[in-house]
């Protein structure tokens, strides 16, 4: 026999959406009643872009480099009354007024953007029950780990200590090491 599982649930265990969103670690539906993230676009990919250089009949690629990203973010907000729902809009604008903030999201809670909210859609008029939407401008398009990895070197067949870095990542990183030398060492 099969369980029912119901494909269209949007809320994981925690009551949240997948993709609740959270700001310095503060998650706005935790923070305002009647605020639900819907959905989330611009965090599935990067675009790249390049300049070229002509050298006589030639093209030549000069630069290649990742473009900025900008996600956005639709959330509806409920309210019972006019009063309520300006009460709950202040408290958005004031949650939204960020710049360079961490920005992550449930579905992938262990990594997190860099970004700065730059536009909001107007909300339509007169109704409590509002969908609307607001951007982040992420100029550094990629997303970082919360969680640092640890690599211990081991010593090899000659007895000389290794250690081998594995990067999971889609990008390039810089390898932050410390090395405790119990004396003099000239081949680090």
């Amino acid at each position: 026999m099969y369980e029912f599982r119901d494909v269209n649930e949007t809320k994981k265990s925690d009551g949240l959406p997948p993709e609740a969103l959270s700001i310095n670690g503060i998650v706005i539906e935790t923070q305002i009643p009647g605020y639900q993230t819907l959905s989330v676009s611009g965090r599935e990919s990067f675009d790249m872009n390049y300049s070229e250089r002509k050298i006589g009949s030639n093209l030549y690629m000069q630069d290649y480099y990742q473009n900025s990203r900008v996600i956005e973010v639709e959330y509806q907000l409920l309210a019972e009354s006019a009063d309520e729902l300006m009460l709950k809009f202040n408290e958005l604008n004031r949650m939204l007024n960020f710049k360079e903030a961490k920005i992550s999201f449930a579905d992938e809670s262990d990594k997190y953007y860099i970004g700065s909210k730059t536009s909001s859609e107007v909300p339509p008029k007169g109704k409590l029950n509002i969908v609307s939407s607001f951007q982040i401008y992420c100029p550094d398009p990629h997303k970082y780990s919360v969680v640092e990895k640890e690599f211990i070197a081991k010593p090899n067949a000659s007895g000389v200590l290794e250690a081998t870095i594995y990067n999971d990542g889609t990008a390039t990183v810089p390898i932050d090491y410390t090395i405790h030398n119990n004396h003099d060492n000239g081949y680090v």
